[in-house]
């Protein structure tokens, strides 16, 4: 977004610039034919009379372009985490998704964060992975209340990203994860061979609530 509104007004800044000094940009690119009849009779008076005007709406218009680019991405990325927010900003309602919503939901989570995201899916050739991340994956579990994500499925993640050359793991749960899971995360963390992130249902609301 910030890039855009850069480009935006840096273009309207070599515009004015440019308006200034036209003459001398013409005289630079076209030095070789400005003693031409041509030139003198046909485009010196057409430059002198519009160039100035016609330089600098043509860099406005790739200007204005680049400020509507910035505007749809804006309002058209705050639509989309708005709804998710608003049909499923509660426990009760993720617990209630749809799996495909919810790991699109949770692939839309990552890049409001910032990260480069692509849902696959669980049912591919990458070990149930749900969403590809930089640098690692996301596996997501929508689960009803009390059905805890157990150490199994955790140590099944880290064999995935050992066999896949990933290092960060997260599991996104609805419910929650039970002690011997959280255990083995922790032990796999002070290992130093990667990451493994645990975030349950309340967190998953939490993080809802500050990005989107």
């Amino acid at each position: 977004m910030a890039y855009f509104y850069f480009v935006t007004f840096f273009t309207l800044f070599i515009a004015f610039q440019a308006t200034t000094y036209s003459q001398y940009i013409y005289s630079l690119f076209f030095n070789d034919m400005m003693s031409s009849k041509y030139y003198i009779h046909i485009v010196q008076p057409f430059v002198s009379t519009y160039g100035n005007k016609v330089f600098f709406g043509f860099v406005l218009f790739f200007s204005c372009l680049f400020l509507l680019i910035s505007i749809w991405q804006y309002f058209y990325r705050g639509t989309i985490e708005s709804i998710y927010l608003k049909r499923y900003g509660t426990l009760s309602k993720i617990q209630a998704m749809d799996d495909g919503v919810f790991e699109e939901m949770i692939k839309d989570l990552f890049i409001a964060k910032g990260f480069s995201a692509k849902r696959i899916g669980g049912s591919g050739a990458d070990g149930g992975v749900d969403v590809l991340i930089n640098n690692g994956f996301v596996q997501c579990k929508r689960y009803k209340y009390g059905n805890n994500i157990s150490v199994k499925i955790v140590r099944e993640m880290i064999g995935v990203a050992n066999l896949r050359g990933y290092k960060n793991i997260y599991i996104y749960t609805t419910s929650d994860f039970t002690q011997p899971a959280i255990k083995e995360a922790e032990l796999f963390n002070k290992a130093g061979r990667g990451k493994i992130s645990l975030v349950n249902g309340k967190e998953i609301i939490q993080e809802m609530k500050k990005y989107f």
